[in-house]
């Protein structure tokens, strides 16, 4: 059994009183927060109130569907993030019987209570997945601490495959991006010029000893066995075993006016910037199609979780099967 920390009059700390929760919790910073043996979308599915997959993660009640939620609590959820979208003190906690934002009179719903912060500058729900409600969260990636942001970030989304490229008021370099990666920008401005050369390093067998790229030869390389191209100039190709290979362009470079629309990337040196290549690995969010961090996740946020089952909702499950298969 998990014991809770509980203020002076036995109830749960809540308002003004939140802010030492989360110290108890051991959330004062991230040099305090608890670390755990697995991720905590791995825990949220080892959790004991997870017994089939054909029963709503709250209620308990059987569903025809299989989502981690009934038709009824995922329309009250939408409470929560209509709360978290709208400006609110931080933290915060959410009582998930009543649907309204947490205060003293919930105090006695306090097994039913989400904790709330802003994580990365989003609501975030923090969850260990040991909570009797943690299956909500079932499939939607955390980060190590067991945050789950709420809300679908917003910002500009790659033009071909739609991966969140910045979202509004983040991100180191700020530009008019309109792909995420070399080949994204090859589907979409294939036959222009700027696209030549970023063809060429699409064609690169990353599986090889290559780990530069001569620009005037358009040519693949390995810099300790061929150094008749050292002399040119080329750029590191960071391989990866063609997973996820990244190309490095120095900041002086035309290349960086000719790829203007594709978002670069810090690569550790303040005259050089990176471009991801291509993403064969990655798993991406089932609704809005954000690469994801944790790869145990379907989902990037309650929200889209909540919206991917609602629309799949409206299709009769033999065509649901069908589409998986």
């Amino acid at each position: 059994m998990t014991v809770r920390k509980k203020g002076p009059s036995g109830a749960r700390p809540t308002g003004p009183n939140l802010g030492l929760a989360f110290k108890l919790l051991g959330l004062a910073g991230p040099e305090n927060r608890p670390s755990f043996t697995c991720t905590i979308s791995q825990a949220i599915v080892r959790g004991a109130l997870i017994k089939t997959p054909w029963c709503c993660k709250y209620c308990e009640k059987a569903t025809s569907d299989g989502h981690p939620v009934c038709i009824p609590y995922a329309a009250q959820l939408k409470n929560l993030l209509d709360a978290s979208k709208n400006e609110m003190t931080m933290p915060n906690s959410y009582c998930l019987v009543c649907h309204q934002l947490g205060g003293e009179e919930h105090s006695l719903h306090d097994s039913k209570t989400i904790l709330i912060d802003r994580q990365e500058k989003m609501p975030a729900a923090f969850v260990t997945g040991k909570e009797p409600w943690a299956g909500i969260f079932q499939e939607i990636q955390s980060d190590f601490f067991g945050y789950i942001h709420l809300n679908k970030p917003e910002g500009a989304r790659c033009t071909v495959c739609n991966d969140l490229l910045q979202a509004y008021g983040q991100g180191l370099y700020k530009g008019p991006f309109h792909f995420c990666s070399l080949k994204c920008f090859v589907e979409n401005r294939g036959g222009a010029a700027a696209a030549h050369l970023a063809e060429k390093i699409l064609a690169v067998n990353f599986e090889s000893n290559a780990n530069a790229f001569c620009l005037p030869c358009e040519i693949a390389f390995d810099v300790q066995e061929d150094s008749g191209h050292v002399t040119h100039g080329w750029s590191n190709i960071i391989a990866d075993s063609g997973h996820r290979p990244r190309v490095q362009v120095p900041t002086n470079h035309q290349l960086i006016l000719e790829w203007k629309e594709i978002k670069v990337r810090p690569a550790g040196d303040p005259d050089t910037v990176e471009y991801l290549i291509q993403d064969c690995i990655s798993v991406r969010c089932q609704h809005c199609k954000m690469r994801l961090v944790d790869d145990c996740g379907k989902y990037c946020t309650l929200e889209c979780s909540l919206d991917w089952q609602n629309q799949h909702r409206l299709i009769p499950r033999p065509l649901q099967l069908k589409g998986v298969s």
